[in-house]
């Protein structure tokens, strides 16, 4: 288990906000004590079906701020019945990133699994989510940032999820919040503030490729389907991301702007 201390900030908004939100922290915590729930035992989301066919099971990098505040993390062959102690005080951040080790595939790779604690707590469990994943991972890309008055701790992360239910944001940042720059946005509303109106898909000519095996293929986030891609033919992919992978039973094809290549596992 890898440990490193640190203690987890809060989100500075508009006194009236941050009041609330420090009388709604102070309810969550109350109503914790009263239940005694020093440990939650995690409930996971359901495998995406082509993630198993393709690659098989993964073993998981789980996340969490403990008790203490300090952040844990372990590698575990499965979620299900895995319980923590998470910090009780204010929002923190819970992740599990799926790995498949003997195919190379190491976490980060393939986006994972959160929830935000304790809005996803209740009767001593937690439940990770898809999208949950990605409230983690904006948390942390904030936290990062260190920005004194916008911090996430008490961000408001009961409206930033109901954005991808509604019909405010773009459909296709709704369909594959992944898809959506989220180092950029993290960086304007540390300088500036949140926005919704910056959860847009990032746009991208594409890259033409010819596909060196046969699928199924996966693009590494839960949200999307596997891409069928016969052996031979030539697609366009998109390249949001300093590099850009794609994964079949085979191995991975790595793309970047102008170029690609196909490791086997």
């Amino acid at each position: 288990m890898k440990q490193r201390k640190t203690i987890v900030p809060l989100f500075a908004l508009p006194a009236a906000v941050v009041f609330a939100a420090v009388v709604a922290c102070i309810c969550f915590t109350s109503c914790l004590l009263e239940e005694n729930n020093d440990v939650y035992v995690l409930v996971p989301p359901e495998l995406p079906a082509a993630w198993q066919k393709a690659l098989g099971e993964p073993r998981w990098i789980l996340e969490w701020v403990d008790e203490d505040g300090n952040l844990q993390q372990k590698e575990t062959a499965t979620l299900d019945g895995e319980h923590i102690s998470p910090y009780r005080y204010r929002a923190v951040p819970i992740s599990a990133s799926p790995v498949w080790k003997e195919k190379g595939i190491s976490a980060g790779q393939f986006y994972g699994a959160g929830a935000i604690f304790p809005q996803d707590a209740a009767d001593g469990k937690i439940t990770l989510t898809w999208q949950g994943g990605v409230d983690a991972h904006f948390y942390k890309l904030l936290a990062e940032l260190d920005n004194e008055k916008r911090l996430p701790a008490n961000f408001d992360w009961k409206r930033f999820r109901e954005l991808f239910t509604g019909e405010k944001t773009e459909k296709e940042a709704r369909s594959d919040p992944w898809l959506v720059p989220w180092k950029e946005i993290a960086q304007k509303t540390a300088e500036s503030g949140f926005s919704s109106t910056r959860i847009k898909v990032k746009k991208d000519a594409g890259l033409p490729v010819t596909v060196p095996a046969g699928g199924p293929w996966l693009g590494g986030s839960p949200f999307t389907p596997c891409y069928d891609w016969k052996m031979g033919e030539t697609v366009t992919v998109s390249i949001l991301k300093d590099v850009e992978n794609f994964y079949c039973p085979q191995g991975v094809l790595r793309c970047v702007k102008n170029a690609y290549i196909f490791r086997k596992y």
